[in-house]
């Protein structure tokens, strides 16, 4: 078997565990870009309350209830850490895509005007 994994590791249960979580790390990567992209513009349209209250939400109010309850009730292990990283960050995610969409709209259609 010929993987990336073997570079840094030679254990095979090491190998496949890695190779199961890493569909789980790139969702992570790409919902982190669409974030930080969002949230910069969120910034630039003066909504900097809205990146603090979809923090704050996202992680304790999503994240860590999730992470507790895939880890602790489901026995999932790392799993449950990844998981719960993304249903914190599709949750951030959401509130400033709406903000920043419906203002969008609001805005160039009051300057069309």
């Amino acid at each position: 078997m010929c993987s990336i994994t073997y570079i840094f590791n030679n254990e095979k249960e090491v190998v496949d565990y890695v190779t199961k979580m890493a569909h789980l790390v790139c969702l992570a990567v790409v919902l982190n870009n669409l974030h930080a992209t969002l949230s910069g513009i969120a910034r630039g349209y003066g909504l900097q309350k809205l990146g603090a209250f979809a923090n704050l939400g996202a992680y304790y109010f999503v994240g860590i209830p999730t992470g507790a309850a895939l880890g602790f009730q489901l026995d999932m292990r790392g799993k449950c850490l990844w998981i719960r990283v993304l249903a914190g960050m599709n949750c951030k995610g959401e509130d400033p895509l709406g903000k920043v969409s419906r203002r969008y709209w609001i805005d160039s259609r009051s300057t069309l005007i």
